[in-house]
């Protein structure tokens, strides 16, 4: 079943799971979505997920239990979007999405589908591997 048939919420309804994202998408995405944090605060990076739903959703089945989160095996590719110019507010966001990484991510699980998106490797724990 997707997203509608469940009526959950699958990592924000897509905010991490994009599949075709490419690394020239990130502003045009970012500002569809919205990313707006308080007081109209631009979201400073958000991590894409170049997967179908169907692969992150698997995590959940079949990754290494990690505190409340979920560690895949296998690795994803990601590209991050990160905030160009930080002090300025919604909608005058910029956005710059890095080189595609390979990365495994780790991701909080209910009833076996993902709803949080925790991070990727490369940066949780200081940079330190998981």
């Amino acid at each position: 079943p997707t997203v509608k048939e469940r009526g959950c919420n699958i990592l924000h309804h897509q905010q991490h799971i994009n599949k075709q994202m490419k690394t020239s998408d990130c502003d045009e995405v970012m500002k569809r979505k919205i990313f707006v944090r308080k007081n109209k605060r631009c979201k400073p990076v958000n991590t894409f997920i170049l997967a179908d739903e169907s692969e992150v959703i698997s995590v959940c089945q079949n990754g290494t239990p990690q505190g409340k989160y979920v560690k895949s095996k296998a690795v994803f590719n990601l590209i991050a979007c990160k905030l160009t110019n930080k002090k300025t507010k919604y909608p005058k966001c910029k956005y710059e999405g890095t080189k595609p990484f390979k990365k495994k991510i780790l991701i909080e699980c209910e009833n076996n589908y993902p709803v949080h998106y925790e991070g990727d490797l490369r940066y949780l724990n200081r940079g330190k591997q998981v």
